[in-house]
């Protein structure tokens, strides 16, 4: 689907360079695409570094969410008075 659409794209492209240039903007348009493909990679890796980066934090941060969590449940379960215990029958 997508890569057939680019391919078309490129190609009619060419072909429309061609035929309005004689051939003299095919350099450029090559090394834009050159340009184009180095950018798009390089963003994709960097996105997929970010990801990974993000998702490192929102766990470190669902960690200390769950510390502090558990301790302020501790803490107010201590806080509560204490039954005093049942006596022992007579």
């Amino acid at each position: 689907g997508g890569a057939l659409g680019v391919a078309a794209g490129k190609s009619a492209l060419r072909v429309g360079s061609s035929a309005t240039t004689a051939g003299v903007a095919n350099p450029l348009i090559s090394l834009a695409e050159d340009a184009a493909c180095l950018a798009l990679s390089l963003a994709a890796v960097l996105l997929g570094a970010a990801v990974v980066c993000l998702a490192g934090l929102a766990l470190l941060a669902l960690s200390y969410l769950f510390v502090r969590w558990r301790a302020l449940r501790r803490m107010r379960r201590e806080a509560l008075p204490q039954a005093p215990p049942p006596e022992p029958p007579a």
